[in-house]
């Protein structure tokens, strides 16, 4: 993700939340934390990879609320995996469809279903919209915000980190030289037991 950011700008934070996020091992939580880490580097503008981050964070779950609106068959497979989770998720929506939507915003790898559930609930597009950028924006901000204020102390954890990563691969070289070693002695002891 760092790499697309540094390559692309904001069209790569866009390219990672449209349509890497969802293969991704991050959550959107560290995501957003490395993109505030980017720009206090000076590689995008605090404020626009803020907003941006919003932006298409914002419209990939608006997509996807449009998708689930209109019950396309690929959607409801999959979310045939998980029967008992939608349809709690569609039942609390019709009744607090606001406080649902802000539940999973700030569930990591969940949040996926607030578009989804609301999508199938027949929830409306402007009440969608709305509280989606009220519980995206709330969430964006502080996990944004967060980032940048621990922007120091991320330094040196990266900075701590190559030299972890350098010490690592020198232990996984010696394990590894080791293993080798090991099952070529063996491998000539056969031999020689079988001479």
């Amino acid at each position: 993700m760092i790499r697309l950011v540094g390559i692309y700008s904001y069209p790569g934070i866009g390219i990672y939340y449209f349509l890497l996020d969802f293969i991704s091992p991050l959550t959107d939580e560290v995501s957003l934390v490395a993109i505030a880490y980017l720009s206090k580097t000076g590689l995008v503008n605090k404020a626009g990879a803020g907003v941006v981050s919003f932006l298409a964070l914002y419209g990939r779950n608006y997509v996807i609320f449009l998708i689930a609106r209109k019950r396309v068959s690929w959607l409801e497979k999959l979310t045939k995996r998980h029967p008992d989770a939608m349809e709690r998720f569609q039942e609390r929506m019709k009744k607090k469809s606001f406080e649902t939507i802000l539940l999973l915003t700030f569930l990591p790898k969940v949040r996926i279903f607030a578009p989804v559930a609301a999508g199938f609930g027949e929830e409306s597009k402007i009440r969608f919209a709305i509280y989606e950028a009220i519980c995206l924006g709330l969430f964006v901000g502080i996990y944004y915000t967060l980032g940048l204020f621990f922007y120091n102390k991320m330094e040196s954890f990266f900075n701590q980190m190559n030299a972890v990563q350098g010490s690592v691969i020198l232990i996984v070289l010696v394990i590894l030289t080791g293993l080798i070693s090991y099952f070529i002695g063996r491998h000539f002891l056969r031999k020689k037991d079988k001479s």
